[in-house]
């Protein structure tokens, strides 16, 4: 029987408590079905990973970065060991989602789940204007926070995110690097009306062209090489260039604001960016002379970086000026046929702001970081010509061409300051050069800071006084390689446990002395004793290691220093339980020095000694060396006295707390209390050297 609520036939009174019951009636049936149908949705979405946020804090998932604060040294899921693809279509959603994020249309993310165990973690956050930012992460459950991007995404060389290169996220795009390796992030704003596409290179003032009516619809951000569809052909493409001399005072002064983005504020806190003035920052903050290389932040980027392709080919129709502000916008309205008088300003000159800013030290530096900025768009490196800006002219021809003719012009200039170090080096050369390297890292304490020099000082003293010509290398040389950003890009992808920035300097020590052409090289805490002064590189100048394994001391030529670099950078360490530091991933040059030792890509001889060792053992002149153990290589039988030189390893102090150094070394200037701390290191250096030398009446 069907029972049907009516009412028909009654009073008015009757009749409207009767419509109220019945439409809170309907209101609990909409509740309920709603109820229904959100569950279903939670629960599907549930099913398919999205709403999976394991682990998470509200610190590290960022604005405009895609994911941060992930362990370094994690790779990528191979194809093969992931399965049952799925697809999320986005589709201008407007749900509480997606916070219906406006340049957001029709984008479509690929994805696949993770091995058994490793769950997906799909990551997002709204920013404030509804920018929808997604990374999907496969994390271990095993509590260690091990993690690898999926199948798909890619870990961003540098900043430990993971990557997609084809979500249409905001108006900024992550394109993958010309190697297949890192990413690149490239501003774009689109226009489908107005047939128009904007690069929008960050500080030369292009937000107000975003926010203007010619991006009054929807912006839609491509890959580069979708420049060439068809469907863009009739589409007018351009940009806006600065002077690098006011757009790195913009990058600074943006990145000490709070009203930054998070994860600008996050690396600005890194590199202590607001707790230095804007010389010591670019003096002591930008590579070279600081840890911050300009490529890897999108805000101290050169500018060609973000406007030619991979062929390096400029495919854009028009490069405004932005000193030329008023002139470039109306141009842009002829190119365009569009009213732009709104877009018209005040805005004032680079040079007064530039030479208020610098000095000679930092112009000097900023010339040298941008200077294929400055080659192939045009401005003056002359201070006192700052006013001097390039015109609106230059097709695509044109400045393809410029670009090829700067490339060939710096590597021209490359080869001649390698040229110019080779010869003085070689000049130096006659008085037997002993090199060491050295780095200054980001973020390690004054006292660190002191000991590294106070050791260094001992070091060049020491070698100085036994003979030799010290001479400090550093990053600097290492850059004059021709394979050096091939290399660097190569090594910053080890995954290491240690800092990326230490073991940086332990692989690009060796590239450096490859550019000088070879020679001997110790590390800074190492001191000679018996080592014959002007020696040869043993073994025909093939590499060798003369800690066993331990690169303390080696020896090559250039081209050996070369090849081993090569060794290093491309092998293959995955899988490997040699390459492993507590069941991590971990690639260290000593790690790999251990293999190329065992299967004979490098010689090994043993002539050093630990100063553990020389210290654990009852002084005699005679004696300090008898026990080292030569057997791994013959020694030649003129080189008889053996240590010839003394490591002064961090680890060696440790050792020393239960040892009475003073009762087995009577006469030495140490006790127990002294040897206790690395703080000690060049102290103890300098004094073991003149103790030696003098008691055993060392020449």
């Amino acid at each position: 029987m069907e029972i049907k609520f009516t009412c028909a036939n009654m009073d008015l009174g009757c009749y409207m408590k009767c419509k109220r019951r019945r439409l809170r009636l309907l209101g609990l049936q909409l509740i309920i079905v709603s109820i229904i149908f959100s569950t279903f949705v939670y629960l599907s979405f549930r099913r398919l990973g999205v709403f999976q946020r394991k682990h998470l804090t509200e610190s590290n998932i960022e604005v405009n970065d895609i994911r941060r604060n992930l362990p370094e040294g994690n790779n990528i899921f191979s194809e093969a060991t992931l399965s049952d693809e799925f697809h999320l279509s986005l589709n201008n959603t407007e749900s509480d989602i997606w916070s219906g994020s406006p340049g957001l249309k029709n984008g479509t993310i690929s994805m696949k789940n993770c091995p058994v165990d490793w769950p997906l973690e799909v990551l997002r956050r709204e920013g404030e204007d509804g920018a929808i930012q997604l990374a999907q992460v496969c994390r271990k459950q095993n509590g260690t926070g091990e993690w690898k991007c999926a199948s798909g995404w890619r870990a961003q060389i540098g900043n430990s995110n993971c990557v997609y290169t084809g979500i249409l996220l905001r108006s900024t795009e992550v394109l993958e690097g010309p190697d297949g390796n890192g990413s690149l992030q490239v501003f774009w704003q689109m226009s489908d009306k107005h047939q128009i596409i904007f690069v929008h290179l960050p500080h030369t003032g292009g937000t107000s062209i975003e926010n203007s009516n010619l991006f009054d619809d929807s912006a839609k951000i491509r890959n580069i090489s979708d420049l060439d569809e068809d469907r863009f052909k009739n589409y007018r493409k351009f940009s806006i260039v600065r002077h690098p001399c006011s757009r790195l005072i913009s990058a600074w002064k943006y990145l000490t604001q709070e009203s930054a983005d998070i994860g600008d504020k996050s690396w600005a806190a890194r590199y202590k960016v607001s707790l230095t003035s804007f010389n010591d920052f670019v003096m002591t903050a930008l590579f070279p002379g600081g840890p911050v290389h300009i490529e890897n932040q999108v805000h101290l980027r050169t500018q060609i970086s973000m406007l030619f392709d991979d062929k390096k080919q400029f495919r854009l129709d028009q490069l405004l000026v932005y000193e030329r502000w008023n002139e470039s916008m109306a141009k842009l309205g002829n190119i365009l046929h569009k009213d732009t008088t709104k877009l018209l300003s005040s805005y004032t000159s680079s040079g007064k702001i530039c030479k208020e800013m610098y000095t000679n030290s930092t112009w000097l530096k900023m010339t040298q970081i941008y200077k294929m900025d400055f080659c192939v768009l045009g401005y003056s490196r002359v201070m006192d010509q700052i006013n001097s800006f390039p015109s609106l002219i230059g097709s695509q021809e044109s400045l393809s061409n410029r670009f090829q003719n700067c490339m060939r012009s710096n590597k021209e200039n490359l080869q001649s300051e390698k040229q110019l170090l080779a010869a003085k080096l070689m000049k130096e050369k006659e008085s037997c050069i002993i090199y060491t390297y050295y780095q200054k890292q980001s973020n390690i304490a004054e006292k660190d800071i002191k000991e590294h020099s106070d050791t260094i000082n001992v070091w060049k003293r020491t070698w100085s006084e036994a003979g030799w010509t010290p001479y400090v290398l550093s990053e600097d040389e290492a850059k004059t390689h021709p394979e050096y950003d091939k290399l660097h890009e190569k090594f910053f992808a080890l995954p290491t446990v240690n800092r990326k920035e230490y073991e940086m300097a332990c692989f690009l020590r060796h590239v450096a002395m490859a550019a000088v052409g070879g020679g001997w090289m110790s590390d800074y805490d190492v001191i000679p004793l018996h080592i014959p002064t002007c020696v040869e590189p043993l073994n025909g100048g093939r590499y060798t290691v003369y800690e066993h394994y331990t690169p303390s001391l080696v020896s090559g030529s250039g081209e050996e220093f070369t090849r081993v670099s090569k060794m290093m950078a491309n092998i293959d360490w995955r899988g490997n339980p040699r390459l492993l530091e507590h069941d991590r991933p971990h690639v260290s040059d000593m790690h790999l020095f251990n293999l190329f030792v065992k299967n004979s890509s490098v010689e090994s001889m043993l002539v050093v000694i630990g100063a553990r060792d020389l210290f654990a053992e009852p002084f005699a002149c005679n004696r300090t060396w008898s026990y080292i153990d030569s057997t791994i290589k013959p020694i030649p039988p003129r080189f008889t006295q053996l240590p010839w030189v003394i490591h002064f390893a961090h680890a060696s102090f440790g050792t020393w707390r239960e040892k009475n150094v003073s009762s087995l070394w009577p006469g030495s200037p140490w006790n127990a209390v002294t040897l206790r701390h690395s703080s000690v290191r060049p102290t103890v250096m300098g004094e073991a050297f003149d103790f030696l030398r003098s008691t055993c009446k060392l020449v």
